[in-house]
């Protein structure tokens, strides 16, 4: 019964003062709200669980070579199949392969071309990640080898944007790179394979790589998942992928030239959010900061009104209100404004995660899982309860140390709340002025450094100049000479066009990198088609 007394109340207050609640709520949402939409990419892109089973068995391999320094080299398909035999390591390993300049993705409908994003995987891919078709199946152990490869599964997001949910769309078939494809599946919605890594993207669809040893076993284009045998940890697993790679180094000195030569073994989780988790805990520290300053700003307004209401209290505890009683009144009355600026802080939270999907800066990886669900609203509000506490416990507990007498023989004239007061209100000042300087520095240092960015001499004159890509997707340009011509053909339509100063063509593909083999020439010396670098990927 006192509780609800205690909100008629604090109601009653608030009603008489808008103002300052109005004040109140709106600093504490921003504060409170600005940590809620933090915490829901924190946990979507940290915390959450991956859509596969069992994924915390899921482990991405991958080789080091310290010679080409900090580059993350995928395996090849002798490197994948030596994996795929470590059976007391790995239940079973898994290849794709998404390197977009490597791979056109086109969709040829009555004869239009639509461009989309694709990738090659081995069959047994699917079975390896833990995931089963939504409808139809994946792939079968058969359908990996060449020439019954004729298959596709296709994305959820795909599957329903471009054929509108078809339920009749298995069995269909796809012209996808200039082949006739079988649609066989349609994975679940939250099944992706933008693991993170260099090239990956989302799938639109996902046809059969079936990796040919013929490559060699320097060819190294894989990106390699494997799934842990039961029993094994992470360690475990990486002491005995180290041992490996030293034999292996033994048994083909060739391809392993680097004598710093190692394997790394990393689980898919923290393999996919990468880069991200040092700058989203730094990031959630800040906003923990901006709490923090909204926290005390409020705080010090409550003071403010406790003392203006020292008659009013004085008044309560001479009718018979115990200290206990003052400290329940301002602890409600601070949890209320608390509550209320949670409640506001959920809707703005709302609204800055939805832009965050829109626009995803810095490529958030698993942006689609970032989203206001039970547990960030919990942890909205318990923030919001616990900021509430804090604040109605100091200006409560000063309250209740009111000198009655005093106050209510001086009418309540000229009380100033005494040196004690004064104390702890200039803390919370000096504490807000220290927070916010040290956010002004940080700010200060990242726009210094941003600065710094800005300003390195890329050794190139930007100005005025203008840059477009071109694919021509191999399957319809198979020969060094087509695609040679048809840059030539392009090259000349640029030059011919008005205010065009000058143009050229760089290939990123042809002629510098052919039949897997990186080519160069030194000036002065003659060609050797023997002086080549191992394809890394």
């Amino acid at each position: 019964m006192n509780m609800w007394t205690d909100i008629r109340l604090a109601l009653r207050g608030f009603r008489r003062n808008p103002g300052f609640a109005a004040i109140a709520i709106a600093t504490l949402a921003l504060g409170i709200g600005a940590n809620g939409t933090i915490f829901s990419v924190v946990k979507g892109v940290l915390l959450s669980k991956l859509p596969y089973a069992d994924s915390e068995q899921l482990m991405f391999i991958w080789n080091q070579f310290p010679g080409l320094g900090d580059l993350e080299i995928g395996v090849s398909a002798d490197e994948m199949e030596d994996w795929r035999g470590e059976s007391e390591i790995f239940e079973d390993v898994a290849g794709i392969f998404q390197a977009e300049q490597n791979a056109i993705w086109t969709l040829t409908v009555n004869g239009e071309t639509e461009v989309y994003d694709g990738a090659f995987v081995t069959a047994n891919f699917f079975d390896v990640m833990g995931v089963g078709a939504r409808l139809g199946r994946t792939f079968l152990p058969e359908e990996g080898i060449e020439g019954n490869d004729d298959v596709v599964v296709l994305a959820n997001a795909f599957w329903r944007n471009r054929f509108g949910a078809d339920p009749n769309i298995l069995g269909q078939r796809l012209t996808i790179r200039g082949e006739d494809l079988e649609v066989v599946g349609v994975m679940p919605p939250d099944f992706h394979t933008n693991l993170n890594v260099s090239n990956s993207q989302e799938a639109d669809f996902w046809v059969v790589l079936f990796p040919s040893r013929a490559f060699g076993r320097a060819a190294r284009f894989l990106n390699a998942i494997a799934r842990l045998a039961d029993g094994v940890t992470i360690e475990t697993a990486q002491t005995r992928a180290t041992s490996v790679a030293r034999n292996l180094q033994q048994a083909y000195p060739d391809a392993y030239q680097d004598e710093g030569y190692g394997v790394k073994i990393d689980p898919l989780q923290r393999r996919i959010a990468g880069d991200m988790r040092i700058p989203l805990m730094v990031l959630m520290v800040t906003v923990g900061v901006v709490l923090l300053i909204s926290a005390l700003n409020v705080g010090n307004l409550l003071l403010i009104r406790a003392e203006s209401r020292q008659r009013e209290i004085a008044v309560r505890s001479a009718l018979g209100a115990g200290s206990r009683a003052v400290v329940r009144q301002f602890v409600t009355e601070s949890v209320l404004l608390t509550i209320a600026g949670g409640v506001v802080a959920l809707l703005l939270s709302y609204g800055g995660v939805h832009l965050l999907r829109v626009v995803n800066p810095g490529n958030l990886p698993r942006i689609d899982l970032v989203r206001i669900d039970g547990i960030v609203v919990g942890f909205t509000a318990a923030v919001a309860v616990l900021v509430g506490l804090v604040l109605g416990i100091v200006p409560g507990l000063r309250a209740a140390r009111t000198d009655i007498n005093a106050i209510l023989r001086d009418g309540g004239r000229g009380a100033t709340g005494g040196v004690s007061r004064q104390r702890v209100r200039s803390l919370f000042v000096i504490s807000q002025m220290a927070l916010a300087v040290l956010l002004v520095i940080g700010a200060g240092l990242l726009l210094r450094s941003l600065r710094a960015q800005l300003d390195i001499d890329l050794g190139i004159r930007s100005e005025s100049v203008l840059s477009m890509r071109f694919d021509l997707p191999d399957w319809q340009y198979p020969e060094i000479e087509q695609v040679l011509q048809r840059h030539e053909e392009v090259l000349d339509k640029v030059l011919t066009l008005p205010n065009v100063l000058s143009a050229s063509v760089a290939h990123a593909e042809h002629p510098l990198r052919l039949n897997g083999r990186w080519y160069f020439n030194v000036v002065g010396r003659p060609v050797d088609p023997e002086a080549t670098l191992p394809l890394v990927g």
